[in-house]
């Protein structure tokens, strides 16, 4: 019985948690990068400002 409220409220809790990622795309090198829960503006890898793709 517990279970049938459980699994609805992890699946939800999942589909929020994945709905805040975000990726970015360098312009420069073409590194895409993953972030969650947070905003980034330059690439890791040489330092170009990122365009936000999703």
């Amino acid at each position: 019985m517990i279970y049938l409220l459980l699994i609805p409220i992890a699946i939800l809790l999942y589909y929020l948690a994945v709905r805040s990622r975000k990726t970015y795309r360098c312009p420069e090198c073409g590194e895409e990068i993953e972030t969650e829960h947070m905003e980034t503006s330059r690439c890791n890898i040489c330092g170009a400002p990122l365009k936000q793709i999703k």
